[in-house]
């Protein structure tokens, strides 16, 4: 039997492979014997409407006979109606952002979209396939907030402020916008937001000028929000991240990413992010960069492993609270203290070589499988 990469189950292989703007020749063939054992569309549908990816397996479902072919018309409709549900969302929100935008340019306010209200056009150019969770996120800079909310009170918003978070939720009818300062809680906060704003792009979108960050700063935030996510794991962020290094693979600048990574202390779910964008999408992203994170560290090489055996379990939201935990301390900056002091509790991985007993001491990197 034909089997996903991974030895993943075959439906959740079709969504991956339709995941993407673009399908490569080289997938297409993999694509086609893929579909040739019996597909569960059930299945597929739950699993795709999960992960907010309906709108790029419709459209690439429509853009291939092959595909159309063995769709049932039910799911095929129901996969139509969620793009066509999506596409009219997202155009209300980006009326509303219009709104923000106008509103703040008049006062002098600059603002950076972040997340779903500014990918769908500069990622996906097209705003119906990128989903927008639940609101809208902007970036200010923190002298401009008291004057932001003022502006946000005038168009119906009900806004508080709060110098105990970087976040600043303003609510009004269906509308939640969010007005970050940072990027991360002050207490966590290592990113220099000036360098974002002083590395940050403009866009002409539907006539106006948007700012956005810069596709390097991007692929950051979005590996950011990866880890804060979990226990869920959200494959479409993951799709975000192959779609930016897919159409600017050239152009990314690896030495900014990897030092500002390490500088922000945010270099685990970095390569977290980009390992699984790689090995779930085959993301484009240059072999020594690829070679570079797996092999830089026993952090690096254990979260690489633990990809491996629990990709399934991540992509169906089954990790448990010790998976959870120890995927987090893998992530951050101190976690080779805290393995040590696992293992010294006796406590032992399922990925330990057999033959390791329990509270076995820590010979270098020696007992680990990788």
């Amino acid at each position: 039997i034909m089997k996903y990469e991974n030895n993943l189950p075959n439906e959740i292989g079709l969504v991956l492979y339709c995941s993407r703007l673009q399908i490569d020749n080289f997938l297409i063939p993999q694509l086609k014997n893929l579909i040739k054992e019996h597909l569960n569309w059930k299945k597929i549908a739950a699993f795709s409407t999960s992960h907010c990816v309906n709108q790029l397996l419709y459209r690439n479902i429509d853009k291939f006979d092959f595909l159309q072919a063995i769709i049932p018309e039910e799911y095929y409709l129901k996969l139509k109606h969620s793009y066509y549900y999506n596409l009219e969302r997202n155009l209300n929100y980006w009326k509303e952002f219009s709104l923000i935008l106008d509103k703040f340019n008049a006062a002098g306010i600059n603002l950076i979209p972040l997340k779903g209200i500014i990918l769908g056009d500069i990622v996906y150019h097209n705003i119906a396939l990128r989903t927008i969770s639940s609101d809208i996120d902007i970036l200010i800079k923190k002298d401009d907030l008291e004057l932001a909310c003022l502006k946000l009170e005038e168009l119906g918003y009900f806004t508080t402020i709060s110098e105990a978070t970087h976040v600043h939720s303003c609510k009004k009818d269906s509308y939640l916008v969010e007005l970050h300062t940072l990027l991360l809680p002050s207490w966590l906060n290592r990113i220099d937001t000036n360098k974002l704003w002083e590395r940050s792009k403009n866009y002409l979108i539907a006539g106006k000028r948007v700012m956005s960050l810069s596709y390097e700063d991007m692929i950051l935030s979005l590996s950011l929000q990866i880890s804060h996510d979990l226990p869920q794991f959200n494959l479409f962020r993951i799709c975000d991240i192959n779609e930016i290094i897919s159409q600017h693979t050239d152009l990314l600048d690896w030495n900014y990413i990897l030092n500002a990574a390490k500088v922000y202390r945010i270099y685990g779910p970095l390569c977290f992010s980009l390992y699984l964008s790689e090995k779930l999408l085959h993301c484009p992203i240059k072999k020594e960069i690829s070679d570079g994170l797996v092999r830089k560290s026993l952090k690096t090489k254990l979260l690489s492993r633990f990809s491996d055996l629990n990709i399934d379990i991540l992509l169906n939201r089954g990790l448990k609270r010790w998976q959870v935990l120890f995927l987090k301390t893998l992530m951050t900056d101190n976690s080779g203290n805290i393995l040590i002091k696992i293992l010294k509790r006796k406590w032992r991985p399922p990925w330990l070589k057999p033959g390791v007993p329990k509270g076995g001491r820590l010979s270098g990197h020696s007992v680990y499988a990788f």
